[in-house]
């Protein structure tokens, strides 16, 4: 039989193993495994020193410890995709906006994330990213993963239907993010549409289409290098947003 406290601290590690296979700045495929196998394990070491591990009603027998692994297993995993649905919605912005620029067709292979991505989309997502870590969003979201120890304890943590609901919610709101995100572009080049379409009618002469293309991408760059600058305030609010997600989801969990 496991000694107590080698059960913690397990749960703990696949807590928090869990969280780190799905977070998007680990799922790079430059990131080793042992990196976040390592990270994983010094986390859950330094959080296990600080926990009470007596005070906590283990399941018995290795059925019990099967379940409470499972569980944990899956409070990483939920943590770890609301992480992965905000960046999306960063990204998924950008591609709204490569859609209406006509450079939708203009993906480029990513061995990074093995997948085709848009220019736009991936110029949103590293600068998402390389905020994130300006404002040191990386401590406040290691920080709500510790405290969702204190919310749910080690293998107490059981998904149910209002926490299925609170993901739900969370991936709504990443795709109205992703439109509000994108909005300001996305008008600027729908007015360049009305205007092409008046044109066309006023001047059959001119050929729409050709003019159409280079002048709906030169005036998005320009609406992009207007904007871009204005995208601190709005990366800020959206990554406070995401912790309090995080927590908001913490509470759903039935213990």
């Amino acid at each position: 039989m496991l000694d107590a406290s080698l059960v913690v601290l397990l749960l703990i590690f696949i807590r928090m193993t869990g969280f780190f296979a799905v977070v998007p700045f680990f799922t790079l495929r430059g990131v080793p495994a042992l990196t976040k196998i390592g990270l994983a394990g010094v986390m859950a070491y330094l959080i296990f020193q600080t926990m009470d591990f007596e005070a906590l009603n283990l399941l018995p027998g290795i059925a019990g410890m099967f379940i409470m692994t499972g569980r944990e297993a899956l409070v990483g995993l939920t943590l770890g995709f609301t992480v992965f649905l905000i960046f999306g919605g960063i990204r998924i912005a950008g591609q709204f906006i490569d859609l209406q620029m006509g450079l939708l067709m203009a993906n480029v292979f990513d061995p990074q994330f093995g997948s085709p991505v848009t220019l736009v989309g991936q110029l949103y997502y590293y600068l998402g990213l390389i905020y994130f870590f300006i404002i040191n969003g990386h401590h406040s979201m290691l920080a709500a993963l510790t405290g969702s120890y204190q919310v749910i304890p080690p293998g107490m943590g059981v998904l149910g239907e209002v926490t299925l609901w609170k993901v739900m919610d969370i991936f709504f709101w990443m795709f109205l993010l992703a439109f509000q995100i994108a909005l300001p572009v996305v008008v600027t080049l729908l007015m360049v549409d009305i205007s092409l379409g008046l044109i066309s009618k006023t001047v059959p002469q001119l050929h729409v289409f050709i003019v159409g293309l280079p002048l709906k991408i030169g005036l998005g760059m320009a609406a992009l290098v207007l904007i871009i600058p204005m995208m601190t305030v709005v990366f800020e609010n959206v990554f406070s947003q995401m912790v309090r997600d995080m927590f908001s989801l913490m509470e759903t969990f039935q213990q």
